[in-house]
């Protein structure tokens, strides 16, 4: 995070109401934080509200906490890429979509149908440069999840160290 980051776009529309960043089911989604290694460790994460993500990534930023992405970490979980000492296992895969706007009426609102250009292009400028330089090669952002994964992965974002893996375990 050592890049200047002016989230307030992001943060404005979430505070109206108008991102649904709402994906799937979190019952099997899995989290842990290492006291002692001082890690957190992402697994089976769908996504969901942006502004929790961002705030908990800074967070983790300001703490000097290693983030672990270790399963699925798609949608808004990928703002934890944002932090250059983020790492992936051999059983990461990322998934990358556009952020949206909710459309409708408040009696039948349709959940993210419509892309927020301005919400999208602020989410796209705090990634890394491997990782624009992936979502760019890819299509850009679009309402379709676009997915990373081993052996690609490993050229955009870097590969967890085998000896912290191994000192979680023990």
């Amino acid at each position: 995070m050592n890049r200047k980051i002016g989230f307030g776009l992001i943060l404005g529309v979430v505070a109206l109401g108008a991102i649904s960043f709402i994906i799937g089911n979190h019952d099997k989604k899995v989290e842990s934080f290492d006291n002692i290694h001082n890690t957190f460790t992402v697994r089976n994460d769908l996504g969901g509200f942006t502004y929790k993500y961002w705030e908990l990534a800074t967070k983790f930023h300001e703490n000097g906490t290693r983030i672990i992405i270790d399963g699925r970490c798609i949608s808004a979980c990928t703002f934890f890429l944002v932090d250059e000492k983020a790492c992936v296992t051999d059983n990461a895969v990322l998934g990358f979509h556009a952020m949206t706007e909710n459309v409708g009426t408040l009696e039948h609102p349709v959940m993210g149908k419509e892309i927020n250009k301005g919400a999208t292009e602020e989410q796209f400028s705090v990634y890394p440069v491997q990782v624009q330089n992936f979502i760019k090669k890819n299509g850009g952002l679009t309402l379709d999840t676009m997915y990373l994964a081993p052996p690609e992965l490993f050229q955009v974002v870097p590969k967890c160290d085998e000896l912290l893996l191994r000192g979680r375990q023990g």
